[in-house]
């Protein structure tokens, strides 16, 4: 009988580490084999943070392992295994954990699960302040009792000689404490919930007041939750000065008139409130020039037109105007009736002395001088044609004999300009446009701007402050026929920092969908949200979904609805619908493809050149198995001679057996 001494290892699962690497080349026709004693577990415990294990052929031991954990070996007797951790190891209780132990002649690997047992846990186990309320059982006790030790265990018990008879709700009538009298004193019901029935002249009830029947009557207990003291005050809180800030105040509920100085006195629509000197008081708004708003003190000297006072007084200053003409024309007289300048000189000084008298009352008798200038007119006919130099007007000596002129008198000492004659001269109501000392009236100034601005149509913009706006059609920039609301023939440029901004709807929050951020060359495009219930979609003319991108990063292709980062819907069952990969040499000959059918996930690779189609499994990046494009499988190597070729040992674990050939296992 011959025998050959076979050592090859194949990794099933992770339950095993992998053992050292070294290339074998098997010969496996015509093998005998004989199977060796596995390890035999009976029980196992767990001792003093020791690990028990009973059995048979337990020696040439190899290693003991639990989920991957090298455990030490403390005593093997072959039957009998103690055994410690290197290391702290968690394990979970009440879950299953896979004991491998290894010998020279096999493995056996265990299903093992570890409970706690009753009064294994002891009291220098349980960390301080680990244990909470919601640990603890309910022990049978009732709303409102205690636990009190008997002598012998903890038994449920009323507080302090009181019976807990339930709970009541207070909305309810004729049941509770409202059926009727208690049966002895220390009865009492918790409110369980808020309510107004009359219980013994009590009917205000809160949830956790608790009923106590005192012998006689229903008594309350006040135990809810309400306000039992306020700023240091308990019992029945009244309000008092300086318990609220004026931050703490709700202005929309208060009226100004709440405030101790503020007298509302008299108060309507466009009044104020002025200070007194002693208290905030109703008054007239003056700011937009009510009568008295303004004081002489407040007019600047020489700011008066004619077209400022009262129309009475204009009337006057028309009449004065038109006499002036009258001078005029009697001035031709007064050389002509020289002679009586004797006589007219002494009614002068009577009239000026009753024009002084006068000045005083023009202001109050603005009335009256309508009928002066009536006097004037008959006393210059008195005057003469003519004055002569010798005689003296107002205590001034002439120089020559006057002679009056209905031309304008020049600037001087005494200006007779009338306010008529001073429009007349500052204000010409003309734009010929040769003016030079000359101003243009309002009136005319405004048929100038509409002469010249008269071929302008009107804007179709509507201002609103400082913004501009058209709701009314199409607007088109770089063409005259736009067909959308905006529509642009050319270039839109954006400054960084700058983006374009959309939203659902006129009512809804802004949203910047496309930005340069200031700084850099980078174009940011948003999702208006962070979820999936908002997205960027990408679809063709017949709106079907191509790409959607998911406010919480999922991408989908092929679907609007991505469950995962990078989620493809195929369209059929064919590679046209697949997740592909080019080489960037040839796309057409040279690429990878994945695609999921009924038949389950399928790969394929392709290439026009031999040896470049392989596909190759590099856990950190390094190469562990391969499968060419042959069809060969090679583990620990790159280059497979047979449909599975390995470069390392081969494990088979208990209870499990190799085949060869389609021989029986």
């Amino acid at each position: 009988m011959y025998w050959y001494l076979l050592i090859f290892t194949f990794i099933l699962s992770s339950c095993i580490s992998p053992l050292e690497k070294g290339e074998v080349s098997l010969d496996l026709k015509n093998v005998k084999s004989q199977q060796k004693p596995s390890p035999l577990v009976s029980n196992i415990t767990l001792e003093n943070d020791q690990l028990k294990i009973s059995g048979s052929n337990f020696l040439s031991l190899s290693s003991v392992k639990i989920d991957s954990q090298n455990l030490s070996v403390i005593s093997n007797d072959g039957s009998n295994l103690v055994l410690s951790a290197p290391s702290a190891v968690m394990l979970a209780l009440n879950s299953i954990l896979n004991l491998v132990i290894e010998t020279s002649y096999g493995a056996t690997s265990v299903a093992v699960t570890f409970n706690l047992v009753d009064g294994s846990v002891t009291a220098s186990k349980i960390g301080d302040g680990e244990i909470g309320a919601n640990h603890l059982s309910g022990m049978g006790a009732g709303v409102g009792q205690v636990m009190q030790w008997n002598g012998t265990t903890w038994v449920p018990t009323d507080l302090s000689g009181l019976v807990y008879m339930g709970s009541w709700d207070a909305t309810l009538s004729g049941v509770g404490p409202d059926a009727g009298s208690g049966t002895s004193a220390g009865e009492y019901y918790v409110v369980s919930n808020t309510g107004t029935v009359d219980v013994d002249g009590i009917s205000s009830w809160a949830a956790g007041d608790w009923v106590v029947w005192n012998g006689t009557n229903w008594d309350k207990i006040d135990n809810s939750t309400g306000v039992t003291s306020f700023n240091g005050r308990a019992g029945t809180i009244t309000p008092l000065a300086n318990d609220y800030t004026w931050a703490q105040i709700d202005k929309t509920t208060s009226s100004v008139g709440d405030i101790a100085d503020v007298d509302m006195t008299g108060v309507a629509s466009g009044k104020i409130l002025k200070w007194d000197g002693s208290k905030w008081a109703i008054s007239d708004d003056l700011s937009s020039g009510g009568a008295g708003s303004v004081s002489s003190s407040e007019i600047q000297d020489g700011t008066i037109q004619a077209s400022d006072l009262n129309a009475g007084l204009n009337t006057t200053l028309t009449q004065v105007g038109t006499n002036s003409t009258d001078i005029a024309t009697n001035a031709s007289d007064i050389a002509t009736n020289a002679g009586n300048i004797t006589t007219a000189n002494s009614n002068i000084a009577t009239n000026a002395s009753n024009i002084s008298t006068n000045t005083s009352n023009i202001t109050s008798n603005v009335s009256s001088i309508s009928t002066n200038t009536t006097n004037i007119a008959s006393n210059t006919t008195a005057i003469g044609n003519k004055v002569d130099k010798t005689t003296t007007v107002n205590g001034q000596s002439l120089s020559s004999n006057v002679t009056l002129t209905t031309s304008n008198v020049g600037e001087g000492t005494n200006l007779y300009y009338t306010a008529a004659r001073a429009k007349a001269d500052a204000i010409l109501n003309s734009t010929a446009g040769s003016e030079t000392d000359q101003a243009a009236s309002v009136a005319a100034m405004k048929s100038y701007v509409l002469a010249q601005t008269g071929a302008i149509t009107g804007s179709q913009w509507t201002t609103s402050g400082s913004d501009i706006y058209y709701n009314a059609g199409n607007v088109g920039i770089g063409l005259t026929t736009p067909s959308e609301v905006l529509d642009v023939d050319g270039s839109i440029g954006l400054t960084h920092g700058k983006g374009i901004i959309m939203r659902r709807n006129t009512s809804g929050s802004k949203i910047e969908v496309l930005k340069i951020p200031t700084g850099t060359d980078n174009l940011v495009m948003k999702i208006p949200g962070s979820t999936n219930l908002q997205s960027l979609s990408i679809q063709n003319t017949s709106t079907a979904q191509l790409l959607t991108i998911k406010g919480d990063g999922n991408v989908g292709v092929g679907t609007s609805s991505p469950l995962s980062a990078f989620h493809i819907k195929e369209v059929d069952d064919s590679w046209n619908s697949s997740f592909r990969m080019d080489r960037s040499w040839d796309s057409s000959t040279d690429y990878f493809q994945m695609m999921y059918d009924y038949q389950g996930l399928k790969f394929r690779t392709m290439a026009d050149g031999s040896d470049e189609a392989h596909i190759i499994f590099k856990p950190k990046d390094t190469e562990a198995m391969r499968i060419t494009e042959n069809g060969n499988i090679a583990i620990g190597l790159t280059t497979p001679t047979e449909k599975l070729t390995v470069a390392g040992k081969i494990n088979v674990t208990a209870g499990n057996d190799f085949c060869i050939d389609g021989g029986t296992c």
